[in-house]
């Protein structure tokens, strides 16, 4: 991967000190504006190279159209839906996240919203500050041998999964990427959510916000679940709709809620937080010194990698580098990508769209260090990726772990995957695609 140029970083939120010591150490200068405006950042924001933010900062188009250096956004954290990616994209910058450094602590946090919801921790304690002794009124219930359905399996929701088999769940899940056989392997049966949502004691949430996911626990879904179901929601405000949830709870259809984040942050509404079945936190999933530790690092050692020209990990808008020849030809460019190479496949496989069966086809070697020619019909281009795909672009996408798939709009018969150690282009007729794993 070619170097880029980046002399100078603007922190637009608290992040641990670590990222601005490591930026610092590499010749980076770093300027720390915490609680900015919009107004304040749109000024601000044209004298930098790269931006680093965590949640609160809202990247939007307007602030990246005023950003006539930027090259870099770094999302110091997981979720990037306060980044305009698309408009970044359109206009060659990088967006990047650390999607592992917060991981545990989300885990962690939701198992315990979990186990609160089970027995009245919370409000049993508040109780007691106040003075009273009401052992009747918090009665609780075991987790052992409930059912746990676990929507979304990445890397939260298997961390999430195996604690709660310690205490004797069955955990049963959905997730549109993740191969069944791959969540068996830790003790998730995948379903339908038709099929999940009536068996579930407990539910819990861990997908990316986006058209697909709003709303995904709605009036209708909450009336297809048992009567006294538990929701938690440690991932994205608007995946579980706000005004259902109070209906719910209201009715008794939902036993209890355990959430921490919401809609608007923080919430104007008060009606969910203060309800006497509802268990709130002021977003706290990443609030952990461990997960600041390495998200701050993570981001900062990430910026520094792309300026040495070493590799470029956590790419969250997929934009071709430079390589040596560019896009102009049809030659595999050998680059880190995400942390894989994008390119020298050693196995071709055909993978039909439906159903969803591959077939190993053709063998190739490649040397990663060098360039090597590829067939015609992986066209290297510039691209992106966004998180809405149609049913038709999603290339078996029960196949492959972490598939983000989209049509190429430079290229309309290539299709792009965001897989570890995957990507695949499709014919002109996209009845099958040709996927290669890459070379380490």
């Amino acid at each position: 991967m070619a170097p880029i140029s980046i002399r100078t970083v603007l922190i637009s939120e608290s992040v641990d000190p670590r990222c601005r010591a490591i930026l610092e150490e590499n010749g980076i200068r770093v300027t720390e504006k915490q609680t900015m405006k919009k107004e304040e950042l749109i000024a601000e924001i044209k004298d930098y190279d790269g931006l680093v933010v965590r949640s609160a900062t809202k990247v939007t188009a307007d602030v990246i159209n005023a950003a006539d250096n930027l090259k870099i956004i770094g999302r110091a954290g997981t979720g990037v839906d306060n980044v305009d990616v698309d408009a970044a994209t359109k206009k060659g910058i990088i967006v990047m996240n650390t999607p592992s450094g917060n991981t545990i602590s989300a885990a962690e946090l939701t198992c315990a919203l979990l186990m609160s919801l089970s027995r009245n921790v919370p409000q049993a304690a508040m109780s007691m500050k106040q003075g009273n002794w009401d052992r009747k009124k918090f009665m609780g219930a075991e987790l052992y041998g409930k059912v746990l359905g676990i929507v979304g399996l990445g890397r939260i929701g298997k961390e999430v999964a195996t604690r709660m088999q310690s205490f004797g769940m069955k955990t049963i899940g959905y997730d549109p990427i993740t191969p069944p056989g791959v969540s068996a392997s830790w003790g998730v049966e995948q379903m339908s959510l038709e099929q999940l949502w009536p068996q579930c004691d407990y539910i819990t949430v861990h997908t990316p916000l986006m058209a697909a996911t709003v709303g995904l626990l709605n009036d209708e879904t909450f009336a297809k679940c048992k009567r006294g179901v538990k929701v938690v929601n440690c991932a994205r405000g608007g995946i579980i709709d706000e005004a259902a949830l109070l209906r719910a709870l209201e009715s008794g259809q939902c036993g209890g809620a355990g959430l921490d984040v919401f809609v608007e942050e923080p919430p104007k509404d008060r009606s969910l937080v203060q309800h006497p079945n509802v268990i709130s936190c002021p977003h706290l999933g990443a609030s952990t010194k461990e997960a600041q530790a390495r998200c701050g690092e993570d981001i900062a050692l990430q910026i520094v990698d792309m300026v040495k020209g070493n590799n470029l990990v956590g790419a969250v808008s997929l934009i071709l580098l430079s390589c040596s020849f560019f896009f102009f030809n049809y030659q595999l460019c050998s680059y880190m990508f995400g942390g894989f190479y994008f390119g020298n496949f050693v196995e071709n496989r055909e993978v039909d769209l439906n159903p969803a069966e591959e077939q190993t086809t053709s063998r190739f070697q490649g040397n990663p260090k060098s360039n090597q020619s590829g067939p015609s019909s992986i066209i290297l281009n510039i691209l992106y990726s966004s998180d809405e795909f149609t049913k038709q672009e999603r290339v078996a996408g029960t196949t492959y772990t972490g598939a983000i798939i989209r049509r190429n709009e430079e290229s309309p018969s290539s299709f792009y995957t965001r897989v570890p150690d995957w990507r695949c282009s499709a014919a002109a007729a996209p009845s099958a695609v040709t996927c290669g794993k890459s070379v380490r």
